[in-house]
């Protein structure tokens, strides 16, 4: 898909163990301060399933308005593993 913008670049925001693989609102505003302008990420993360919760993704929306398009597959996001994972 990223491929069709002729223009773009991706930039990997890389995320480490120590900080659990979670990615901070304050990594995002590093970025957007950077020039960085739009912004692609999944909730729950690929590949660690990690989710970003409503508190964290309103301040995420809150610092991306009006600076960068935000662009958040959360496909999966309604789907619970926790439970007999019986596929419903």
């Amino acid at each position: 898909m990223l491929s069709l913008f002729r223009n773009f670049a991706a930039i990997p925001i890389p995320l480490s163990k120590e900080d659990d693989y979670h990615i901070h609102a304050d990594k995002i505003l590093d970025e957007i301060k950077r020039g960085t302008s739009v912004i692609l990420t999944s909730n729950p993360r690929n590949p660690t399933g990690k989710m970003v919760g409503s508190t964290g993704l309103a301040e995420i929306q809150d610092m991306a308005r009006n600076r960068a398009t935000l662009i958040m597959d959360e496909f999966y996001g309604g789907y619970n593993y926790t439970t007999d994972c019986d596929g419903t």
